[in-house]
């Protein structure tokens, strides 16, 4: 511990005659004592301010307050005499021994002036500080700091030319390098230097660069990711050159080791952006590592460490993380560069390499302390959502030393395309095997309701969920509800649905979980979509694209775009509805997700066959038969509406059993394009044969093709079977169950020409159904339009007009 002990002669008075001057001197000491990490015990007799040798750096921050309180001195004219002692003991000594050890000079004759060391804190403090001999006694005063603050250097600017640099030798992670290399520009609004269209493109790619940096350890992101990192920093420097720059230079190290890698992803950069690259020359003072003090070894081996791990503008942070004022490093540059260390006093990443293990070795076991600082800031950061649970920060992690708790790892297994794979992989890092048994109880109860399973399904997840709430896993717990959720609108418990998901939502916002907010806001949309509650299913929908948007989930945003559209649809806003799709399209297209458009291109096919383009939406059709299960409910339904054969002698299947949809039918780990209907009906409705919408759609309009275009074909049984399906329809809130009973109507209409008994109980049923559906919808517009606009429910609503239903 070193020990600064400072008492003011003549306290009382001077705090009679300026207290204001005396409170604001003992202040500011204070403050540069806590921003250096150091401590504050005030005596009966004066202030004790240590600093513990466990602290990282703390001979350098014990140096640099001594410093402080010599300018502090200087500049108070009121402060004249008073006793500054410096000491050291290896051990904590408690405020009465300390004073008894300060009493021992009150024979010696000391100047009242000046600040004094013992010479424990000398061979302490020697390497820092400069002292000479106090006569006749054993201290030693205080003449100056041998540290030097180099003058601050941001980015290097001529009157023409903004030159950037990279900052790191060694380079391996792209995402750390292009951040270290942006992180110099000056701090300015450079949005106001783009036009409004600009200024869209700008903040989106800002979007795809910070997700990159959350996932900064992850080699495998999304290509479209790296082309908007790439677009983002290319925009960049075409602002900076409207800023005034002619041109830009970024230096690159002559010794710089660049792998194939990051060499494929800066000539994307290259070839986009306008800018020279220069090479420049590294050069090293001769190594000095012996004569370096051990605190100041370990602030060189963190140095090292976090170019691995942190973006150069987090150092700062860090090492207020660790207790030390931000400027804490500035005094480090002169020091490490005259060490051999640094090539570049203002870059404390322009690191000797090939001192790296001589200072590792040096410092010994200390290390893994020391990586165990930076372990717990990354963790902090993980805690904040700024770093995403995946099995890289869990590798990062896990080198560092940190002990990870089951809870990061089931948020890890969560945040993987395939938990139950990778479980097996950790298995032997979970301290608790029944959280591991868990995990792979949930994903049963998961295959248990996509095989139509619920009962089964319901009591698994629930035993699952109690374990994750003993614990408190909250990963655990989110994923368990989301399941219930689905699990209670099979049976037909849509408020008990949207409960269980709003306590997803909830763990997902303790967990600054984005992408868990973002399928829970999605699921909570499906969930109101399939009940026919548009307006908040709309609404659902818009918050789960505003984090989208945030976390640049391009994946996210063509499925959300594609169920506005057919939001729009179901409320016959064909216009809107073929617009969505045709964005859902462009965004797939724009970002490579080629498995999204048949679905799409299949949904605006049917937008235009609402609105009569018969011709252009049955090419479309025909070319996705083969792909899209609905292309070909579709089909039936334009020679239906447009009530003629289409011209290519279309053979409809008898079923569409052979596209079954199996567990891939959806995921809750990613977005799965087997059909339109997959993300709304079939998961919260079932996808059991005799759960799914698709089947029992196809059937009724299979069976009115049939007799509609050929009468002689047993009209009464066809109209029987098609009634039964309504019936079932309408058990299942099947939101299309309105559509079967109008068929029905429509057809026994036709054989009889007249309107039976039966006839209008048929339409009867269906408008009661339909009038239901519109009554969950609170928006009066949007309740009409469901009514009146779409194309089968207008035919259904003129009908019950006709026949005084209404």
């Amino acid at each position: 511990m070193i020990y600064i002990y400072f008492e003011l002669r003549y306290l009382r008075q001077l705090q009679i005659i300026c207290p204001a001057v005396i409170d604001s001197f003992f202040a500011e000491i204070e403050k540069r004592v806590r921003k250096n990490g150091g401590a504050v015990l005030r005596l009966a007799s004066g202030n004790l301010y240590s600093f513990d040798d466990s602290s990282i750096g703390f001979v350098f921050a014990a140096s640099r307050v001594i410093d402080d309180l010599q300018a502090l001195i200087n500049q108070n004219k009121r402060v004249k005499e008073y006793l500054a002692l410096v000491d050291y003991s290896p051990a904590a000594a408690d405020p009465e021994s300390f004073r008894e050890k300060i009493m021992q000079y009150d024979n010696l004759v000391i100047p009242a002036q000046g600040i004094l060391l013992t010479q424990e804190a000398f061979s302490v403090l020697g390497t820092y500080v400069s002292s000479v001999p106090l006569e006749k006694t054993s201290l030693r005063l205080y003449t100056k700091t041998n540290v030097e603050t180099p003058a601050e250097k941001t980015v290097s600017v001529s009157r023409d030319t903004l030159t950037l640099s990279f900052t790191n030798t060694y380079i391996t992670n792209p995402v750390i390098i292009f951040h270290n290399i942006f992180a110099s520009l000056p701090d300015a609004d450079y949005t106001s230097l783009l036009s409004q269209e600009e200024q869209s493109g700008f903040i989106e790619k800002k979007y795809a660069v910070d997700m990159s940096e959350r996932l900064r350890f992850s080699p495998d992101r999304p290509d479209y990711y790296t082309a908007a990192c790439i677009s983002y920093y290319s925009m960049l420097l075409s602002v900076m050159k409207r800023a005034g720059y002619t041109k830009a230079v970024i230096e690159i190290p002559d010794t710089a080791v660049m792998p194939e890698s990051f060499q494929n992803i800066f000539e994307q950069f290259r070839r986009k952006a306008d800018f020279q690259l220069k090479k420049t020359e590294t050069r090293f003072q001769v190594p000095d590592t012996d004569s370096i003090p051990a605190d100041m070894l370990e602030l060189a081996y963190l140095i090292y460490r976090a170019e691995k791990f942190l973006f150069i503008d987090e150092l700062p942070e860090f090492f207020v993380f660790m207790g030390k004022q931000a400027d804490f490093l500035s005094s480090l540059g002169n020091l490490f560069y005259t060490k051999g260390i640094l090539a570049d006093p203002v870059n404390l990443l322009s690191l000797n390499p090939a001192l790296f293990s001589r200072i590792s070795a040096a410092i010994g076991i200390k290390s893994k302390i020391l990586d165990m600082s930076i372990a717990r800031f990354l963790w902090t950061k993980y805690e904040k959502g700024s770093l995403l649970p995946t099995l890289e920060l869990f590798d990062v992690l896990n080198e560092l030393g940190y002990t990870i708790p089951d809870s990061f790892l089931i948020r890890c297994l969560y945040h993987n395309n395939d938990p139950v794979s990778l479980a097996k992989k950790l298995e032997q890092f979970f301290s608790k095997p029944k959280l591991i048994q868990a995990v792979y109880d949930l994903e049963k109860a998961i295959a248990r309701y996509n095989e139509g399973d619920y009962s089964k399904a319901s009591y698994m997840v629930k035993d699952v969920l109690h374990t994750f709430q003993q614990e408190k896993i909250l990963a655990g717990e989110y994923r368990a509800f989301s399941l219930a959720a689905m699990i209670t609108l099979v049976q037909k418990s849509a408020n008990d649905s949207v409960v269980y998901l709003e306590y997803a939502l909830e763990n997902a916002e303790k967990m600054h979980d984005s992408f868990g907010l973002l399928r829970t806001r999605f699921d909570i949309a499906m969930v109101y979509f399939v009940i026919g509650k548009f307006h908040s299913s709309l609404h659902y929908l818009d918050l789960a694209q505003d984090v989208a948007k945030k976390c640049y989930a391009k994946d996210w945003e063509v499925l959300i775009v594609f169920m506005k559209g057919r939001i729009a649809f179901e409320l016959g806003d064909y216009q809107n509805a073929e617009a969505r799709f045709q964005a859902a399209i462009a965004i797939a297209n724009m970002n490579g997700f080629l498995d999204s458009i048949p679905v799409c291109r299949t949904w605006y096919a049917r937008a235009l066959v609402h609105q009569k383009n018969f011709s252009a939406a049955e090419e479309i059709l025909l070319e996705y038969t083969n792909i899209v299960p609905e292309a070909w409910l579709f089909l039936l339904e334009t020679a239906i509406i447009s009530e003629k054969k289409s011209q290519k002698n279309i053979q409809f299947p008898d079923t569409l059993d052979f596209f079954a949809p199996g567990p891939e039918s959806w995921s809750p780990d990613r977005v799965i394009w087997k059909s339109g209907f997959s993300p709304a009906e079939d998961r919260c409705m079932g996808t059991a044969a005799e759960s799914r919408i698709l089947t029992r759609f196809y059937r009724v309009l299979l069976l009115y093709y049939s007799v509609f275009f050929n009468p002689e074909a047993g009209i009464q049984s066809k109209i029987a079977e098609m009634e039964e399906t309504a019936r079932a329809a309408i058990d299942m809130n099947d939101p299309y169950a309105a559509v079967y009973y109008f068929l029905c109507y429509n057809l026994s209409l036709k054989t009889t020409g007249i309107i039976s008994a039966d006839t209008l109980t048929y339409l009867s049923r269906g408008f009661k159904y339909l009038q239901k559906r519109a009554g969950g919808i609170t928006d009066n517009t949007m309740r009409e339009s469901l009514l009146q606009k779409p194309v089968w429910n207008s035919r259904l609503y003129r009908a019950a007009r006709d026949n005084m239903l209404i």
